[in-house]
């Protein structure tokens, strides 16, 4: 402790000396008692030192300059701003004592150390001991163990054959038990299918008989159909008959009333003609131009092609035509075919049933 007391004393006093040192300006200019031993000399304030001025007067205008002072009269040394770092990094190095302290401390570490892999070798040489007493205790617990296991496995081998043995026989056991039974299943079935066959024999003839009995109904249902069938064939070949009578009879009633209008049309025709004739000489007698009279002509012949209209009037002097052929279309134009004189005949349900003829 006073070892490092008196360290401490001498760092402190040399960085009091080194806070004594300081730029004078950024220049690296330095003072000269920066190395040499300290001096009672002092440095003259720079207040004591008036200040020079210089008056000038020019044009009417004054300008006062300032006068620098002289320099100091000391001797001053210039360095590099590189040599300053150097000096003060040499100056801020350790020294003596640091080198001193540093050694000290680098000699408590490693005896720290020492102290330190000593624990641990001895706390290493304890753990092995104690490894091997455990190792050798486990050892003979697992000799144990698997003594127990071995003598546990042929204890278990052994139950396992004397139980194989015993199900071994209990299945010849169970095996001629199952034997006997499926010869007294077998013995039975056969006496039921036996049964069950005979029943089936009976139920095929009682099966049979009936069926045909259905057969037999059957076909005289069927022979009765037919018998039916035939004679419901005739009544409508009869029928078919009579209604080729009645429309062979319609048809020609119908081809006489076309006859006798035909004729009547022929003749009232024929009298419109002669009228048209006649009423064509009277106007060419009344001193009616050709062309008039021609024009009455070709009217009369569109009036013909077109029977809806039957009024003629020419002049006003004719008169009205009789319109007994507007009756006429009128009657044909009710009709679904006009002076159709052969109608279709009725739907028949026997097909190729020839007229008068007997089916076969």
């Amino acid at each position: 402790m006073p070892v490092l007391g008196r360290i401490m004393n001498v760092a402190s006093s040399t960085l009091g000396r080194q806070s004594r040192y300081c730029m004078k300006d950024p220049t690296s200019q330095v003072n000269g008692s920066l190395f040499g031993m300290e001096s009672n000399h002092r440095v003259p304030l720079i207040r004591m030192h008036p200040k020079k001025k210089i008056v000038i007067c020019n044009q009417g205008f004054i300008y006062n300059v300032r006068v620098p002072r002289d320099e100091l009269q000391e001797q001053t040394i210039g360095l590099s701003h590189a040599e300053h770092e150097r000096i003060l990094a040499k100056a801020k190095g350790p020294s003596i004592i640091d080198r001193e302290l540093a050694v000290l401390r680098k000699a408590a570490i490693k005896k720290k150390e020492d102290l330190k892999a000593a624990e641990e070798r001895k706390r290493y040489i304890i753990e092995k001991d104690l490894f091997a007493v455990k190792h050798e205790a486990e050892s003979e617990l697992q000799s144990r163990r698997l003594a127990h296991e071995r003598y546990q496995q042929m204890r278990e081998k052994a139950a396992i054959e004397r139980d194989n043995q015993m199900k071994k026989l209990d299945r010849w056991i169970l095996n001629s038990k199952i034997q006997a039974e499926r010869d007294k299943q077998l013995v039975w079935k056969k006496h039921c299918e036996a049964d069950e066959i005979s029943r089936e024999k009976a139920e095929f003839d009682r099966v049979l008989k009936c069926t045909q009995e259905a057969i037999r109904k059957d076909e005289e249902r069927e022979k009765k159909r037919m018998r039916d069938a035939y004679a419901h064939l005739e009544s409508i070949k009869e029928q078919v008959r009579e209604r080729e009578q009645a429309a062979l009879s319609k048809r020609r009633e119908r081809l006489y009333e076309v006859s006798n209008a035909k004729e009547k049309v022929d003749e009232k025709t024929r009298w419109l003609d002669e009228f048209k004739e006649e009423r064509l000489k009277e106007l060419k007698a009344c001193g009616i131009p050709e062309k008039y009279c021609r024009y009455v002509r070709r009217k009369t012949n569109e009036d013909e092609a077109n029977p809806n209209q039957y009024q003629y009037r020419a002049h006003d002097t004719y008169d009205q035509l009789p319109r007994w052929t507007n009756r006429l279309n009128k009657k044909h134009t009710e009709q679904e075919e006009p002076l159709n004189p052969f109608p279709p005949l009725p739907p028949i349900a026997i097909k190729d049933v020839p007229e008068g003829g007997d089916a076969k």
